[in-house]
């Protein structure tokens, strides 16, 4: 099964030398990225990154459990939407953001209406 730890990779900066904590698994359109550092969001995290604007992020490790396509992961992350880390865009993307109006706009490029409907949905039941 190609989609173990294993598969991610150190994302490295512009700077030579320099590598940020996260590691990456990236798709067409979509790409998972785990942090294991705790500095940023006060434990580690996975994100479901989406047209490099959109980030659906659980608290904790997921990599191994993330599947291979857009729809999947989605999917995966709708199933544990209680681990939703409160950074993440979920919000942006249901109720919209005036600082980044993009967010939304990109997440029902990449996801469709029903898959935000469903965010929506689930969303609106953690309130």
């Amino acid at each position: 099964m190609s989609n173990q730890s294993n598969d991610f990779e150190r994302q490295h900066l512009p700077v030579p030398g320099v590598t940020v904590p996260n590691s990456v698994r990236s798709s067409k359109g979509f790409y998972i990225s785990y942090n294991p550092s705790p500095a940023d969001y006060g434990t580690s995290t996975t994100a479901l990154v989406l047209l490099d604007t959109v980030f659906l992020i659980l608290k904790g490790d997921h990599r191994k459990q993330m599947p291979e396509t857009l729809q999947e992961c989605f999917d995966y992350f709708l199933d544990n939407f209680e681990l939703t880390h409160e950074m993440g865009d979920v919000k942006a993307v249901v109720m919209g953001c005036e600082t980044f109006p993009f967010i939304q706009q990109r997440a029902l490029e990449s996801l469709g209406a029903i898959n935000i409907a469903a965010l929506a949905k689930r969303y609106h039941e953690k309130e």
